[in-house]
């Protein structure tokens, strides 16, 4: 049953936990509480593009080379979702705002350090990731609205020339 349950929380392709998971954790997280946590929205920066020049099958292996690089660079404490095609969702619990901009960051110069098969073919010879973070309660108390403001800082991110971690 445990294992069961593991297997219906978690992506099949990365194993990050999935989006429906991701809805019920944030949820008992954000019910209005007055805690410290924040949120970022991360995507990679032209994935369309490696899919487009690499194929299918290379994006899935690097969806979850990314997925394994996230994870390795997150604390015990922090969970990471996939939120859908090439977009993943970090969940920073009990973290103050400077420690939550502080490891986006860090997460952010890992990819973009990290040598990912046919890498050169990206516009900017390099793949990358773009990083909205929002946080609990500066910007919001609850869930869609944080989501929301993550969202829109990673716009920011990306309309601001990429590879960038947004957090205002």
């Amino acid at each position: 049953k445990k294992k069961l349950e593991e297997m219906a929380n978690r992506d099949g392709l990365t194993g990050a936990f999935n989006k429906y998971f991701m809805h019920k954790t944030l949820d008992n997280v954000f019910n209005g509480n007055r805690r410290q946590n924040s949120l970022a929205i991360m995507d990679i920066d032209y994935f369309k593009n490696y899919n487009d020049k690499n194929g299918h099958m290379e994006g899935d292996n690097l969806l979850r080379s990314l997925a394994q690089l996230i994870t390795d660079s997150l604390r015990d404490k922090d969970m990471l979702f996939r939120f859908g095609g090439e977009e993943f969702v970090i969940l920073f619990s009990d973290t103050s705002k400077e420690d939550a901009i502080m490891v986006a960051e860090r997460i952010r110069q890992k990819v973009a350090d990290f040598v990912f098969p046919f890498e050169e073919r990206q516009p900017n010879g390099d793949l990358t990731i773009s990083v909205g973070v929002a946080f609990s309660p500066s910007d919001a108390i609850e869930k869609q609205s944080l989501l929301q403001i993550a969202d829109e800082r990673l716009y920011k991110a990306k309309s601001g020339g990429r590879n960038r971690v947004v957090w205002e």
